[in-house]
């Protein structure tokens, strides 16, 4: 089984084949592309088949192309994203956070600062009709400040 005679003599193999039943051949577990052993399992140039090159960014992993995502993210769709923070997949690929929320630690939640009022998140230390909590709003002529509503004073007069 002389790769530099295989089957006669002066009958080399390329370079990476074996000499199997003299016969040259790619080694177990490889294929031949156009007199080229690769390994079709891993090789991002012929995965899974000859010639089947994974797209930018994408690895072959077990013959096929996929998106290798750094530690600590998800594969969603075409992309890696972090589902701990990423508000259109959070916590898991797919689930966006409505309109004003963030995703925090895998969960939709109102910014720092902000409550959640029915499905709309508010500042309760300044608004007015949510001030200190959902629902609670300040009366005429009042403000909603650090939480409380209190009166406000027309310019040039005190309480």
């Amino acid at each position: 089984m002389d790769p530099a005679n295989c089957g006669a003599c002066n009958t080399a193999c390329n370079s990476g084949f074996i000499c199997a039943n003299s016969a040259c051949a790619c080694p177990v577990n490889e294929t031949d592309c156009n007199s080229t052993c690769f390994n079709t399992n891993i090789d991002p140039a012929n995965c899974g088949t000859c010639n089947n090159a994974c797209a930018a960014g994408e690895v072959c992993a077990n013959g096929s192309c996929s998106l290798q995502c750094p530690a600590g993210t998800t594969k969603c769709g075409s992309s890696c994203v972090d589902t701990a923070v990423d508000p259109t997949n959070c916590g898991t690929c797919n689930n966006s956070c409505s309109s004003g929320f963030v995703c925090t630690n895998s969960n939709c939640a109102c910014p720092v600062n902000e409550t959640d009022c029915n499905g709309t998140c508010y500042n309760t230390n300044v608004d007015p009709a949510n001030c200190g909590a959902c629902n609670n709003t300040c009366a005429a002529g009042e403000v909603c400040s650090s939480g409380s509503c209190v009166l406000q004073c027309p310019a040039g007069t005190t309480k």
